[in-house]
């Protein structure tokens, strides 16, 4: 694969994604995790500039593939009562950067996200920055691994959308 065809390949494979996610095609979206993902978003700090950024305080989240299939599963039992009724959603994917590709065949990419959800005259925007790496795995790509990092230091709701 050259790299314009790895770029418009992990492109589309985010675009993909956000489709799923905005159709609430949720199981679907579980098939494009690998079985060792690493799903995380570190808490945001404000930095002085041209300060570098800090390790991680903490988390807001940090998930395993397991964790997220719980979570959708909870979206569909019935007792999932702050999605009930589900948002309204459109991600908006861009900027997608490969930075790397390793001797595995492993690629690390850079994006950026913009998330609106709104619900009834409740909506919230979320802007971050995505760091992901993806593996060829069977043929397919599959999320190894993904760093959300907000551009938020104070989150604009009263919860953290999960699914990012």
């Amino acid at each position: 694969m050259n790299d314009c065809e790895r770029q418009l390949a992990v492109a589309s494979f985010l675009y993909d994604e956000a489709a799923l996610l905005d159709a609430q095609r949720h199981r679907e979206w579980l098939d494009l995790l690998s079985q060792r993902l690493v799903y995380e978003a570190p808490v945001s700090v404000s930095l002085a500039r041209g300060e570098r950024r800090a390790p991680a305080a903490g988390h807001y989240f940090r998930e395993t593939r397991d964790s997220l299939a719980v979570r959708v599963d909870r979206l569909y039992s019935g007792h999932a009562h702050a999605d009930d009724p589900p948002w309204l959603t459109r991600r908006m994917v861009s900027n997608v950067q490969v930075l790397a590709v390793r001797e595995t065949g492993e690629v690390d990419l850079r994006s950026n996200l913009l998330l609106l959800r709104s619900r009834g005259d409740s909506a919230s925007l979320l802007g971050a920055e995505r760091l992901d790496t993806l593996a060829d795995e069977g043929g397919r790509w599959r999320l190894l691994r993904r760093t959300i990092l907000l551009a938020h230091t104070v989150l604009p709701g009263p919860d953290l959308p999960v699914f990012m």
